[in-house]
């Protein structure tokens, strides 16, 4: 059924002619190499894989999408700025003028391409070139083209009253502007009057802060706390200079409050909330003033009593030795 096949005999098999001339082509065999140019440039082009027109042409491509995308106005540059925090059109104006400037600034690495702005360095920029910025709170990327920056407006919140004149400080304590006789009262009655007595008062610079930080930062607290404890507006604070830690509140029910800066003062407002519900409704008519800057005391002086007098704030702290005369010890000494 199958036939026995026989093998060639390896003395036949080199004497045919074709496998003489298979023999003969391989070892005549020679792998194609390409001439390298002596051209920097094409050396390095083959290192980095672009020896044939085919990579080049790819390459060129790339680069020309990579530009295109980066450094051409495209679908992804900014075209609308977004201001958030703010009604006032003079600040939006202003930041929105700072984010233009800022793109200005960088044009190499272009951050007018929201896919290359940089949202920090962008928030940085705007905080220290905006003086009626308080706090730059965010910036966000809004795709294709949209930039919104949120902030918190410096704005006017107090009435500076010195020997020199009024001005306006904004809600962190800088100086604004100086009030001239043209201010309207709507806008004086808007503003938390502070009366500095001193004439000595340090020099006003516009953009600059006045008062010492540690007394600002008591005046904000007693704004913000002080009718909660004591069950009356804070019609307005004084002040002998501004580096004085003692503040005295002004109440609309008629009596005053020194304060001091440099303690704790929730403990003290928490120490004078006691102390009024303690007094009688009569007693808290007769007020004159109450001074809450002693350690676990209180001292009260009721008009038309020998504590009466002016009221004028001691350039330093009252020490145990010069305490007026009053009714001591009224509050818990826990």
């Amino acid at each position: 059924m199958f036939k026995n096949k026989k093998k060639l005999d390896s003395k036949v098999r080199f004497q045919r002619q074709s496998f003489k001339k298979q023999l003969r082509q391989a070892r005549d065999y020679k792998r194609e190499t390409k001439k390298l140019t002596n051209r920097n440039w094409e050396v390095y082009l083959n290192m980095l894989g672009l020896g044939s027109w085919k990579t080049k042409v790819l390459a060129i491509i790339s680069i020309a999408f990579f530009v295109y995308w980066i450094y051409v106005p495209n679908i992804f540059f900014v075209k609308n700025i977004s201001v958030v925090g703010n009604e006032q059109k003079e600040i939006t104006g202003g930041i929105s003028r700072s984010v233009r400037q800022y793109f200005s600034t960088h044009l190499l690495w272009p951050q007018r391409n929201l896919l290359l702005l940089s949202k920090s360095a962008l928030q940085t920029y705007i905080a220290k070139n905006n003086t009626s910025v308080l706090h730059v709170a965010g910036v966000s990327k809004k795709f294709p083209n949209t930039v919104i920056v949120t902030i918190n407006p410096r704005v006017e919140n107090y009435r500076l009253e010195v020997p020199q004149g009024m001005h306006t400080l904004s809600n962190d304590g800088i100086v604004l502007s100086q009030l001239g006789d043209v201010a309207t009262s709507s806008l004086l009655n808007s503003l938390k009057r502070i009366i500095i007595a001193s004439s000595s008062s340090s020099n006003i610079t516009v953009g600059q802060p006045f008062m010492e930080p540690e007394s600002f930062s008591g005046v904000q607290e007693l704004e913000k706390t002080f009718a909660e404890s004591a069950k009356t507006e804070v019609d307005y604070f004084s002040m002998e200079t501004p580096q004085d830690p003692d503040i005295a509140v002004h109440a609309k029910a008629g009596y005053t409050v020194f304060f001091d800066s440099s303690t704790n003062i929730p403990k003290s407002l928490a120490a004078l909330k006691v102390l009024l519900a303690n007094l009688p409704a009569t007693d808290i008519k007769k007020l004159l003033y109450i001074d809450m800057r002693f350690d676990n005391k209180s001292y009260v002086c009721y008009k038309g009593t020998a504590c009466e007098k002016p009221i004028i704030i001691p350039t330093q702290s009252p020490s145990a030795s010069t305490t007026p005369t009053s009714t001591p010890n009224l509050v818990p000494t826990n």
